[in-house]
């Protein structure tokens, strides 16, 4: 798992995953905007939550790589988080539920540091997607294609519940600018999920004396973003 979690970090750096970072971020930081939580745990290196507006970000690494005075560095393997239960509002999680065949361990995990009425988050490479023929196909990391309805279900064990699920990354994983375009990126994301290189899974952690979220809370964590 550790050497796993060095090959996804170095891939972060190359020019693939830099664009998948960037969609991801794209994704990920209108929600949180939103959401506006107070303390959450990056899992992959504080790459996608370094510029949120969350109060106290805490990054999960498997080194100590920079020094951000924003954000709180813990060395770490994923396999078990040090932290105690429910530490955080907000967990975030990009493929490292797709290094191994342990994913519910991490879910499991997740759960625990979960605060009650907290989100997580996941981003996941399509395992149905076309991309699988072109640039992100030869991934030396990606040993086990994670289907986000398996961990929905992964999530029902764990007291986790599905708020939505949908797919991202269309058109090279740049957000299209044009509002023509932007519609027909949306109807493409309806109609043909298989050309998306990436997905979007957001849970929360269940409360069974609160009442659920409305649907327009829920459509505000998805944010204004595309592609």
């Amino acid at each position: 798992m550790v050497v796993a979690t060095k090959q996804l970090h170095d891939w972060f750096e190359t020019d693939a995953g830099q664009r998948v970072l960037a969609c991801e971020r794209d994704h990920l930081l209108p929600m949180v905007a939103n959401y506006r939580p107070f303390r959450s745990l990056d899992m992959t290196r504080g790459l996608l939550l370094q510029d949120s507006l969350s109060r106290e970000v805490v990054a999960l690494t498997s080194e100590s790589v920079y020094s951000d005075s924003k954000i709180a560095q813990v060395v770490s393997d994923s396999g078990r988080l040090p932290f105690a239960s429910e530490s955080f509002d907000l967990v975030v999680c990009a493929h490292l539920h797709e290094l191994s065949a342990s994913a519910g361990e991490v879910v499991a995990d997740m759960s625990r540091v979960l605060t009650s009425g907290g989100l997580c988050v996941f981003f996941g490479f399509n395992p149905h997607g076309i991309w699988r023929r072109s640039d992100y196909g030869n991934i030396n990391w990606w040993s086990c294609p994670s289907v986000p309805s398996d961990l929905q279900a992964l999530g029902d064990m764990f007291l986790l519940k599905t708020l939505f699920c949908d797919h991202i990354g269309f058109g090279g994983l740049k957000k299209p600018a044009h509002p023509v375009s932007r519609l027909g990126m949306q109807m493409l994301k309806h109609t043909l999920p298989a050309a998306s290189v990436l997905y979007r899974l957001v849970m929360r952690k269940q409360v069974l004396s609160r009442t659920g979220l409305l649907v327009d809370e829920v459509e505000a964590m998805r944010g204004a973003s595309v592609g």
